[in-house]
């Protein structure tokens, strides 16, 4: 009874002895979540962390002819040979320069349609300078359906603070992903990850130096097996998958820029075409597709060589090989200096 009353007096039982396992319970849970928390921050701040640094490593990456751009000396040079794998294979850049005696930077890339070349070009005008401009004419250069990839967007991530870059993406890719792989931590670097990111990180740290005159002429100079015949079979095949040859207009927008950069920047525009198998087939076509963008007045060079019509010459129906290089090269040469005396 006693105890009773003194449970009475006290007012009963104790509130505290009650509300303590839901106090624990509680804190438990707060715990709990700011756990969760902490360890979403720490996966958000590593992801930056490693976003940035794999930014860095492709910035920095030596061995990129993207980082050859920003990170060389400013120069000029007195001449620039721009376009895809048949420039880059036809052209000997120091054979150029001997025969010339000027400097000549090979700005041709491999796999490489207009819309990249328009990029590359304006990043180049950017920073350097050159006199003339050797602009390929592929032969079927401006059409649907020839490159798979006309414009290695991945190359260009690590410089989206860049206006140009953004503006060529922006055209080619889109607004909205742009800015994804812009502002999106990592985003970029997993949709990409078999071509850049740690990729990047040890090019970095192996060093190698892109030098774009490095390969001078067309590929190992090995001796060509195939025949005339197997020329000729790979050159229809090629005819054969193109889709009724319908040009593509941003294509044809974006030679156009070509052609307006080097006017912008007072640069002479010479075009060639390159040694192809059979190339008489697709010239006259070429010719006119290209000559009303170019204009009446353009210098416009067309091999002629004996050499174009052996087989020996090729590593492929579409690409010369060391050989064929040098002869290609040597007449080029020549066209410039009637070129030179002319002027």
């Amino acid at each position: 009874m006693n105890n009773s009353k003194d449970i009475a007096k006290e007012g009963g039982p104790s509130k505290v002895g009650f509300s303590s396992p839901n106090c624990t319970r509680g804190q438990r849970m707060r715990k709990r979540r700011k756990n969760i928390l902490c360890c979403f921050v720490l996966i958000g701040v590593l992801l930056l962390l490693n976003h940035w640094f794999l930014c860095i490593a492709a910035r920095q990456n030596p061995s990129s002819r993207v980082n050859w751009l920003f990170q060389s000396e400013a120069r000029t040079y007195a001449i620039a040979m721009l376009g895809s794998s048949m420039a880059k294979e036809g052209l000997a850049p120091k054979l150029l320069a001997e025969q010339t005696k000027q400097s000549v930077v090979q700005l041709a890339w491999g796999g490489r349609g207009v819309e990249e070349q328009s990029l590359y070009f304006e990043l180049f005008l950017e920073r350097h300078k050159c006199e003339m401009l050797l602009l390929e004419l592929h032969p079927r250069g401006l059409e649907e359906d020839v490159f798979d990839h006309p414009l290695d967007e991945f190359r260009y991530l690590s410089r989206l603070d860049n206006s140009t870059i953004r503006r060529h993406l922006t055209r080619h890719c889109g607004w909205w992903q742009v800015q994804v792989w812009r502002w999106v931590p990592m985003w970029a670097w997993a949709e990409f990850s078999t071509q850049v990111g740690w990729h990047d990180v040890l090019a970095w740290r192996r060093g190698e130096l892109f030098e774009p005159n490095k390969v001078d002429g067309a590929g190992p100079g090995e001796v060509q097996t195939r025949s005339a015949v197997e020329l000729e079979e790979q050159r229809k095949e090629w005819d054969k998958e193109a889709k009724q040859h319908q040009l593509d207009a941003q294509s044809v927008e974006q030679f156009r820029e070509i052609i307006e950069l080097c006017e912008r920047y007072e640069v002479q525009c010479v075009a060639v075409f390159p040694g192809v198998w059979g190339d008489e087939q697709w010239r006259e076509k070429a010719l006119k597709v290209y000559s009303p963008l170019l204009g009446a007045e353009a210098a416009i060079f067309i091999p002629k060589g004996e050499y174009l019509r052996h087989a020996e010459s090729y590593q492929d129906a579409f690409h010369l090989n060391a050989s064929g290089a040098k002869a290609w090269t040597l007449e080029l040469s020549r066209f410039l200096k009637d070129e030179a005396r002319t002027e």
